[in-house]
């Protein structure tokens, strides 16, 4: 019976996964071209809203990127995240340009490590007409609102105390946890100076909530 369920909830989710729409492909006949050597490069300043499953705004914050090119293949993102509880979150991306518009992107000199310690394994995507797609896995941290830190000198008490969107009240005795969500990141060119990034969260095939950035380039 345990098997039963076990392939009856791999189906559904898999079924779940495969309904999610959008797909990469459905843009590449949308205009304007996503010529990413010409559009996505110098200094972009962002704003950005999270939302939960229900639709409701959690989270807002403030980006900075610093994307430079070392060939019309590869290029590096410094990224740079003051959240609204002014925790500030730093992150380094790799870019690499493959064949057929492909991407890969990694962190500091090897592609496939751990991205900024919260990204797990390599990302990969593609680029189609106006969208850059990504597809990787996020390790969030939460608070678990069922435990209590004994020791509030404890690091993950301090963690907890920092922690961005900590639930409940005097979140400083409660540990914290990590969940790995599926994230489906797509990111549009509007024109050469402006870009929005709209990041999907999943957790075993559910839709969890998402992410929206507004980018404009910094002349």
């Amino acid at each position: 019976m345990y098997y039963v369920k076990f392939l009856f909830l791999s189906v559904f989710f898999l079924f779940l996964t495969a309904c999610f729409k959008p797909n990469i492909s459905d843009f590449k006949k949308v205009e304007p071209k996503f010529d990413m050597y010409k559009v996505f490069n110098g200094k972009f300043k962002g704003t950005g809203i999270v939302f939960d499953r229900n639709g409701l705004i959690i989270d807002s914050f403030v980006i900075d990127l610093d994307v430079l090119w070392e060939d019309p293949n590869s290029f590096s993102i410094k990224e740079k995240t003051i959240f609204s509880n002014k925790e500030v979150k730093e992150r380094s991306w790799i870019y690499k340009l493959k064949n057929n518009n492909e991407i890969e992107a990694g962190t500091d000199d090897k592609i496939g490590l751990n991205l900024g310690n919260d990204i797990v394994d390599v990302a990969r995507g593609s680029i189609a007409g106006n969208a850059r797609y990504l597809n990787y896995v996020f390790r969030a941290k939460i608070v678990d609102k069922n435990s209590v830190v004994k020791d509030k000198k404890t690091k993950d008490s301090n963690e907890v105390a920092n922690l961005n969107n900590s639930v409940g009240n005097d979140s400083s005795k409660q540990e914290i946890k990590t969940i790995d969500l599926d994230v489906r990141d797509f990111l549009y060119m509007i024109d050469d100076n402006n870009l929005i990034n709209r990041l999907y969260y999943f957790k075993f095939g559910i839709y969890a909530g998402e992410a929206v950035i507004f980018y404009s380039k910094v002349k």
